[in-house]
């Protein structure tokens, strides 16, 4: 129950506050995991690596965040992990840390693994984020045609489910823009841009109170 406690406050100090208290959810972030390590509790450790895992993305250390993800997706193959949902966050977070180091090669076979888990678990933001993420990765390879077959997947779901389950879709839109836009259809592109930014707005607000990361 602390280590839930903590995991909690540090998600507070970032997510409630503006500017976010990044040192302060690192703090409670950190101890979160430190006490659950001497715990035999493989699934309150995941958790509370996930929250650490956050925080050190928000700080943007990446090689840091990395490192925790792989070791919370080692802590999540334990055989008493039987939270479906966690394993997909520990598979889709391994993925995502290797991305954000530029490895988008290594990246792509757990954000694949991670949408497969949620389709099982009938998780549908989980899949969104897994398409999105692997949106993210193609787009860096250049691999444009694969970013538009992406879209067909996470526009699939947005028209089979509510904008609640389905989760937030304003960067995969910003990303096919940009494809559209390198391959010279602007009109198109403004198109995405604009269903990007409106669906931010709908989500955060307006532009003055955005944090480092909606800038895209």
């Amino acid at each position: 129950e602390v280590v839930r406690a903590l995991a909690t406050l540090s998600f507070e100090a970032w997510r409630s506050r503006m500017p976010p208290d990044w040192e302060r959810a690192q703090r409670f972030a950190q101890s979160a995991a430190d006490m659950a390590e001497e715990l035999a509790e493989p699934v309150v450790l995941s958790r509370a690596l996930g929250a650490l895992c956050n925080v050190l993305d928000g700080r943007s250390l990446l090689r840091d965040h990395l490192q925790v993800a792989l070791r919370r997706l080692e802590v999540s193959k334990d055989t008493r992990v039987d939270d479906l949902i966690e394993r997909i966050d520990a598979v889709s977070g391994a993925g995502m840390g290797l991305m954000y180091v530029g490895e988008y090669e290594q990246a792509i076979p757990y954000l694949q693994e991670a949408e497969a888990l949620a389709l099982k678990a009938q998780s549908i933001g989980q899949q969104t984020a897994a398409i999105g993420l692997q949106s993210q990765c193609a787009f860096r390879l250049d691999r444009w045609d694969e970013v538009i077959a992406l879209e067909d997947k996470w526009r699939d779901l947005e028209r089979r489910f509510p904008r609640q389950r389905v989760g937030p879709t304003c960067f995969s839109a910003a990303l096919s823009g940009s494809v559209h836009a390198l391959r010279g259809d602007l009109d198109t592109s403004r198109t995405y841009a604009k269903e990007s930014v409106d669906y931010m707005i709908s989500m955060s607000g307006s532009p003055e109170i955005w944090q480092r990361n909606q800038f895209y």
